[in-house]
């Protein structure tokens, strides 16, 4: 029986938008009619027209869009995926549109009408379908000749995403319609988060570091400079005193919030591919040797678990434990950034989690982070009377490049034999590190949570292969196939691993949001593996940017969306272990 965190949750539902199509373009043309005989507003008509060919012209591309969209779901059911995200978009935008001429035709024969503010939506919203026409078409015509199933293209098409970058309206997506396609309690969130996007980056571009009018640095330009510095130094705002004592005083208290350091010394665990105890690598790419710092987080003391008074009382060990690994682009944040969604998964699964704090690109890029990773699990199979478990179930779960680092991670255990986790939970992470295209990625371009700059700089910064070409991490030329060259490795791309492999994944749960530039990615690794036998399902949310864990004290969606979250965390736990094929 499901949960009634995963009922609350029904699958996406995509209604026929030719309705409020049809009744839209009649209002279009009602308006076009009466101000083509008013004084003074040529320009008013003009923009109507203009508004009326694009609406017939997306609506077109809308039904073609949704043949595509179908043909690639991960299943009848469960309907998701790039093709989807742009009707989606394209629905939002017609429901607005569709308030704006109600006002229109109710205020356009009263003495007071702002003729100006109508003129300037109508501009704006013209923008923003010639943007999405423009992207629509793109992928369409990446879409003649491959495999009509598979939302990757066939090719390194990065070239043409650049030339997108360049030619779209970005500045229609980033002003007053900002986050038109998300949910309801997400808007404001994404308008602060917008504001203060902008005022940090001129801060930080400044030379005198002098503060500026915000208008006079507009968001397309701050979300797409992106570079690493930048990525690194904004999101670690989060951990700052100041932002995390409200959230802090809000979150589940925990008994136990320990940060401690692993050693870096000899390690051995058994494997049951080769019967013995074989060595465990200590982590040492890029910056030599270090020890590897985790938190530990615990709602209620279990016995034995580091960071408790031996006095206090202590519940028994728990069955389960939760390996997690966190997100932020292989190159910013902690396990502290995590933090608040991590606190409400301690309480709910009331078990202990063990968050790991790998070292960050650009100074320890691929496969630094997985060496961590791998050794911190390792330690943790021989430590379990610290951590206040049994270990009779182990679950992992990361999301973003957290859920790259944890499916490598997986692949390491099977392939050395290691004993694998019980599942594997992967929220909104990136299993294709190239430059590969998929409608999905094409949302990065007018993203504000993961932009087309900030996402092409960070994969470059993590995965690009230094013994192959000596390159400036940070560069920005971007769709020139010999500038620099990716980690030949399936264990950068774990949906290229060798399929004897994939198919003893665990049982393996995917969440991602209809908004989400990575969805596909979650999508393709999730058919795949469906395909090799692995028991797997995929849940796509609704109005929910990429990173919406950080954010579940502000918005409700959000906050239910961390709760599906524990909610397919604790489906696991409680699975019989899956037969290893």
């Amino acid at each position: 029986m499901k949960s009634k965190e995963l009922k609350k949750f029904a699958n996406l539902k995509f209604s026929s938008h030719s309705i409020e199509v049809d009744q839209l373009i009649l209002s279009v043309l009602d308006s076009i009619e009466f101000f083509k005989t008013q004084k003074d507003s040529s320009q008013l008509s003009n923009g109507l027209q203009q508004f009326n060919l694009h609406l017939e012209k997306l609506s077109k591309i809308a039904n073609t869009l949704e043949n595509a969209a179908r043909e690639c779901d991960y299943d009848i059911n469960s309907p998701g995926n790039g093709y989807w995200s742009y009707i989606h978009s394209f629905n939002c935008a017609i429901k607005i549109m569709q308030n704006t001429f109600k006002q229109m035709t109710k205020n356009r024969e009263k003495i007071l009408f702002n003729k100006k503010f109508y003129i300037k939506e109508l501009d704006l919203w013209n923008q923003i379908f010639e943007s999405l026409i423009e992207i629509c078409e793109t992928l369409l015509q990446l879409r003649e000749g491959g495999d009509k199933t598979v939302l990757f293209s066939q090719d390194n098409n990065w070239v043409i995403l650049n030339r997108l970058h360049s030619t779209i309206h970005q500045k229609a997506f980033y002003g007053s319609a900002l986050g038109f396609q998300c949910a309801k309690s997400v808007k404001p969130l994404v308008n602060f988060l917008a504001s203060t996007l902008v005022s940090y980056s001129k801060w930080h571009y400044s030379d005198k570091h002098k503060s500026i009018k915000l208008l006079d640095f507009p968001l397309s330009t701050a979300s797409n400079k992106g570079d690493v510095d930048f990525c690194k130094s904004f999101w670690f705002m989060s951990e700052s005193p100041a932002m995390h004592t409200l959230p802090n005083a809000l979150s589940d208290s925990m008994d136990i919030n320990k940060i401690f350091k692993i050693p870096a010394e000899p390690l051995k665990v058994f494997s049951e591919k080769f019967q013995q105890h074989i060595d465990i690598p200590l982590p040492h790419s890029h910056i030599g040797i270090q020890p590897v710092s985790c938190r530990l987080l615990c709602a209620r003391k279990r016995e034995g678990m580091l960071g408790k008074k031996s006095s206090s009382k202590s519940l028994p060990r728990s069955r389960n434990l939760l390996f997690h690994v966190h997100g932020g682009g292989w190159a910013a944040q902690t396990s502290k950034s995590h933090e608040v969604y991590l606190r409400q998964w301690a309480s709910y699964l009331d078990c202990p989690i063990l968050s790991i704090d790998y070292q960050l690109a650009p100074k320890a890029p691929f496969p630094r982070g997985l060496e961590d990773i791998y050794y911190a699990y390792c330690w943790a199979l021989n430590n379990f009377e610290y951590l206040g478990t049994t270990g009779e179930k182990i679950v992992f779960a990361g999301d973003s490049a957290g859920a790259n680092l944890n499916s490598a991670l997986m692949i390491k255990c099977i392939e050395n034999g290691v004993r694998i986790p019980d599942g594997l939970l992967n929220i909104y992470g990136i299993y294709h590190v190239d430059f590969l295209i998929a409608p999905s990625v094409c949302l990065s371009l007018t993203d504000p949570m993961l932009p087309f700059g900030l996402t092409s700089n960070l994969i470059k910064c993590y995965g690009i292969d230094k013994n192959v070409i000596n390159t400036d991490i940070n560069m920005n030329i971007i769709g020139e196939k010999d500038i620099f060259k990716f980690h030949d490795s399936y264990l950068l791309s774990p949906y290229k691993a060798p399929e004897e492999i994939l198919k003893q994944f665990p049982p393996t749960r995917f969440l991602s949001s209809i908004l989400d530039p990575l969805l596909d990615d979650n999508i393709e690794f999730g058919k795949k593996l469906r395909n090799l036998g692995v028991n797997t399902n995929v849940d796509i949310l609704q109005g929910l940017y990429h990173g919406f864990l950080y954010f579940i004290k502000i918005s409700k969606d959000c906050r239910d969306g961390s709760l599906m979250c524990a909610a397919r965390i604790k489906e696991l736990f409680e699975m019989q272990q899956q037969q290893q094929h």
